[in-house]
């Protein structure tokens, strides 16, 4: 789809300026179900652990907590018209600091990093601190994994609970700030005092996927996953000639 030629400060499903996207409406729609994906399987992340018929599935809904809370950030970008306010920022800063902890910390837990084994002797029981035990399971790579993963939960999932579903508009369209003739400003149409951003950047015909978005794309995904098959090709003839 070529955005350049879209009347964007006029069209209310799509705003590109600077030869740049910031706003397209059928990604709202994809924001949206990922948000309620992320809410979602991180509930169903922390349902699992209550019940040992399903704890097999927590892994498996920590990973679609993780997948969706990428695809939910990356569609954000282009659903931008005012930004946020503070306080939500606020919320999606413990949103990124649960998750990172809490990922690092599952990650110690699983590779016995500085774990303290469960101490039950068999032949003594009765000198074994039952409120120790929950004590040590609590202070231990697992319960701060749960504690910063509930952090990380909470902060988005009280965002997707208050934001209803509605119809979703791109309603705004930058001007340069009056004043402003640094590098970046290239004049674009007049309206009263301010300046629009044009439709194009004077520095896109020196960006390496100028008037070929497309073949870019192509570009950027096969040469990777050939590269990649290439050294495993590598890799398995290095091992196989060894044996």
């Amino acid at each position: 789809m070529d955005f350049s030629q879209m009347d964007s400060l006029n069209d209310l499903t799509v705003t590109f300026h600077d030869s740049k996207l910031t706003c397209w409406k059928p990604f709202y729609y994809v924001h949206m179900v990922c948000a309620y994906g992320v809410t979602i399987a991180g509930f169903l992340a922390f349902i699992t652990r209550l019940f040992d018929v399903i704890k097999p599935l927590h892994f498996f809904m920590g990973r679609l907590y993780i997948i969706f809370m990428i695809w939910a950030m990356g569609s954000s970008l282009v659903i931008h018209n005012t930004g946020l306010p503070t306080g939500v920022l606020w919320s999606f800063l413990w949103v990124g600091v649960g998750l990172s902890i809490g990922y690092i910390a599952i990650g110690f837990h699983q590779k016995g990093i500085l774990v303290r084994k469960p101490n039950k002797p068999a032949s003594s029981p009765q000198k074994w601190n039952r409120w120790s035990e929950i004590f040590w399971r609590i202070v231990s790579w697992k319960g701060l994994h749960g504690v910063m993963m509930l952090l990380s939960w909470i902060n988005v999932a009280g965002r997707t609970f208050v934001t209803k579903p509605e119809d979703f508009d791109c309603y705004t369209y930058a001007v340069y700030k009056p004043g402003y003739t640094g590098k970046n400003f290239t004049p674009g149409p007049m309206i009263g005092n301010l300046t629009l951003v044009p439709t194009m950047s004077a520095s896109y015909p020196r960006t390496p996927w100028a008037y070929r978005e497309g073949a870019w794309a192509v570009i950027m995904s096969v040469a990777p996953v050939a590269a990649g098959i290439v050294v495993r090709y590598i890799n398995g003839c290095k091992f196989s000639s060894n044996d």
